[in-house]
């Protein structure tokens, strides 16, 4: 009877032996393998600054100055250039003469441009645009690190040093009532004929309309920067054999509006200009 006591005894201290062991070994965490990190604790990773992306993104950036070499060049009077950032990682512009356009990608204050492409055209005028051009196309593609901030963008070398320095672009409001004052034709500047009246009135939904001396005309427009496109102009058919040359003069007006590509707005007065810079029709505000 003792020795079947002894057994039960015996048996007993063994399960609970046993059970302790058991829950003892499922409260041991799980370990990771070595050389791994908790996945809870991993650092987040390092991208650009949300709001620098935001910044270079928020609107087209006009260059101020170019740095060649250590010299702070001004650019060429009568050309601006241009860049507008995409959130998507594309860039286009116009860099004094031509449109170019490529990608861009940044991380952190790292910024890199592929190979730009752009039109064909040559510029002429204003002496040395091209020049400018090329120097300005061969620094954006050769950058690596950029600071931005509202109104102003920097762009910099390997070595942090900057080389080209925009600002926010502003462009001039175009819209209101023009009158015209002058007209270039071949290459002489003549004033408006006595008696005849030519207005140019631009509308902020994207027409212009007006007087061309003896018809209403009508077309529509695009700004973009100071870059202006002006789609093919349609009239009434009135003719108008007073003053003398007003026709003419007509003709030559619709023929200049339609052609110019840019303008310049200063105080009251609006130029707008042929491809190569030149002035063509110059209005006074009313």
């Amino acid at each position: 009877m003792k020795s079947y006591l002894v057994l039960s005894i015996t048996c007993i201290i063994l399960a609970v032996l046993i059970t302790g062991c058991t829950q003892q070994t499922t409260q041991i965490p799980p370990t990771s393998p070595p050389g791994t990190i908790d996945s809870g604790n991993l650092p987040a990773a390092s991208t650009v600054s949300a709001d620098s992306k935001l910044l270079l993104t928020n609107g087209i950036w006009s260059l101020q100055s170019i740095i060649n070499k250590g010299n702070s060049v001004k650019l060429v009077p009568g050309t601006t250039i241009t860049a507008n950032f995409s959130a998507e990682g594309n860039i286009n512009g116009n860099s004094g003469c031509n449109n170019y356009f490529t990608s861009y990608n940044v991380t952190e204050n790292k910024i890199s441009f592929g190979n730009a492409g752009s039109t064909m055209m040559f510029c002429g005028e204003p002496d040395g645009n091209m020049d400018q051009e090329r120097i300005y196309l061969g620094i954006l593609e050769n950058s690596s690190t950029f600071s931005v901030t509202a109104n102003e963008l920097k762009v910099q070398d390997m070595d942090g040093k900057n080389q080209l320095v925009f600002a926010k672009y502003n462009p001039v409001i175009l819209t209101g009532s023009w009158k015209l004052d002058s007209m270039n034709e071949n290459n002489i500047v003549n004033e408006t004929i006595k008696g005849t009246n030519i207005t140019a009135i631009f509308e902020s939904d994207g027409k212009v309309t007006g007087s061309s001396g003896c018809n209403r005309y009508f077309a529509s427009f695009q700004v973009e920067g100071d870059k202006l496109e002006i789609s093919q102009p349609g009239s009434t058919r009135m003719f108008c054999p007073e003053p003398d040359g007003v026709m003419a003069q007509e003709s030559t007006y619709l023929g200049n509006l339609q052609n110019a590509t840019k303008y310049s707005v200063k105080n009251t007065e609006l130029t707008l200009l042929y491809p190569n810079g030149k002035a063509t029709l110059f209005y006074t505000k009313i």
